[in-house]
């Protein structure tokens, strides 16, 4: 009972000022956890003052392309744009294409300017709110943020770091003065008959340097040896070089011509397709008499055919006989393309540009010459859509200029064949009489297209070129082509 008593007294003693303490942490807490709090709250304010934007990031517009040019911003920020409208134009690897937004909202701010080269897909380029958000308060994303810190990271690691202890150099066994004299010191030593002994050096290791014997020489008042005859064969010597001068007055002035994102593009393009694929090569010669006749008689209907028209539905006729030549290498297999998809060239200030006309072996003449009117026109206004430009399975190029027989072109990426067509020639037909001649060359990738099958291409594509009616009247084919027929 004593212990129990005396332990109670001992707690009642301590309990005030154990409490004392307490509330005077608490006191003091109180007194601090208002700037505390202040503080964090304020932090949380600017926090709650800016806007979340949603970014819109440079797209990919077709499969090649890694990086683009915005040519020019069609909405300035504050501007309200709906889900489709065209807010910029990027010139990408094969044309100008218009990006459309795919939500509604707000442009708020242009993060990269009109004709900056070089930004790579998924970068962001600008910021949109929503509708109803004030877009001048959106919030900036750090650009960079992480590369600096790294770069600055890096550079205080390379200040702090201890400078290396200046290495040794190892001591090497001593080597006569006459080998570590060069080849300058070595020819005024020989002109003037000095040996090296003669010559106080000056150089690092006590060896002679040019300097040393140009003092020598002058001091000494030394001059040239008479050069010694040795042999007949060293007295023969050839005749002076004549240098031919620059023209006086002219000076060589070199223009520097700044690539576009697209012909950089083609241009590394058609080099991978040179050193990777195989190419093989083979041509023929086709009569196209009765060709010109027949584009005649559409003009006289009035359809606008060419003979470009006509070559593409031949084609597409032919690759129907022969699909071995409508195929990719995957590296593993030859893969057969489902449909006939042509490429052909068409000639813009951006470059050359190749859209793509598909299911062509569904499309009849005037279909076609309809498709490639509108490509065409879309190409060099630069307004090519992605799908314009994509997915082709052959393609055409052709070349219009007097005198130029026959085009052999590169295989594009992702195809295994190509046909050059050349200007059109005078030649003698079977008749002996002359006759309208082009030549058709195909380029083909050698792992995927066997010569047989090339061979069989080429010599029905003759036979189709050389007998037009017979592709004018494979289906479809619609009222004109009918009353032509």
């Amino acid at each position: 009972m004593a212990a129990v008593l005396v332990s109670k007294l001992m707690i009642n003693s301590l309990t005030p000022k154990y409490f004392g303490i307490c509330r005077a942490l608490r006191s003091v807490e109180w007194r601090l956890s208002p700037f505390r709090f202040s503080k964090h709250w304020i932090h949380r304010s600017f926090q709650c003052l800016g806007v979340k934007g949603l970014e819109i990031k440079m797209p990919s517009l077709s499969p090649t392309m890694t990086e683009g040019t915005i040519i020019k911003w069609m909405k300035n920020e504050g501007d309200s744009v709906m889900a489709g409208d065209l807010i910029c134009e990027i010139q990408t690897d094969k044309a100008v294409v218009g990006y459309e937004v795919d939500d509604d909202g707000t442009l708020a701010k242009i993060l990269i300017p009109a004709d900056t080269k070089d930004i790579k897909v998924g970068t962001c380029i600008a910021l949109m709110v929503s509708e109803g958000e004030d877009w001048k308060d959106v919030e900036i994303p750090d650009v960079g943020t992480q590369d600096t810190s790294s770069t600055s990271e890096t550079t205080t690691t390379v200040k702090t770091t201890d400078p290396e202890p200046p290495r040794k150099l190892a001591t090497s066994p001593k080597v006569s003065k006459l080998s570590m004299i060069g080849p300058a010191v070595r020819g005024l030593l020989e002109l003037y008959g000095l040996e090296s002994s003669q010559v106080p050096p000056s150089g690092p290791h006590d060896n002679i340097i040019k300097g040393d014997v140009l003092e020598y020489i002058k001091k000494q008042n030394l001059k040239p040896k008479a050069p010694t005859e040795t042999s007949p064969v060293v007295k023969a010597t050839l005749p002076p070089r004549k240098m031919m001068a620059p023209p006086s007055g002219r000076e060589e002035e070199y223009v520097d011509i700044p690539l576009t994102d697209s012909k950089s593009t083609i241009a590394n393009a058609l080099a991978w397709s040179k050193k990777t694929i195989p190419h093989s090569y083979m041509n023929i010669d086709c009569y196209i008499g009765k060709l010109n006749e027949l584009c005649k008689k559409f003009k006289d209907e009035g359809v606008e055919v060419t003979v470009n028209e006509c070559i593409i539905k031949a084609v597409a006729a032919t690759i129907q006989s022969v699909p071995e030549v409508n195929v990719t290498w995957t590296g593993e297999s030859v893969q057969v393309l489902p449909s006939i998809n042509i490429s052909f060239n068409v000639s813009t200030a951006f470059g050359m540009v190749t859209p793509t006309l598909r299911n062509v072996s569904s499309m009849g003449i005037e279909d076609i010459v309809d498709s490639v009117k509108e490509l065409s026109d879309k190409a060099r206004k630069g307004t090519l859509e992605p799908h314009d430009t994509t997915d082709g399975s052959f393609s055409i190029s052709s070349v219009d200029v007097e005198g130029v027989r026959e085009l052999i072109d590169i295989v594009n990426t992702h195809q295994a064949a190509i046909l050059g067509i050349g200007s059109t020639q005078l030649g003698l037909g079977e008749d002996g009489q002359p006759e309208a001649t082009i030549t058709v060359s195909l380029s083909y990738d050698g792992r995927a297209v066997d010569d047989e099958v090339a061979a069989r291409f080429l010599q029905l594509l003759r036979q189709n070129l050389e007998n037009p009616l017979l592709i004018i009247a494979s289906p479809p084919s619609n009222q004109i082509s009918a009353s032509i027929l």
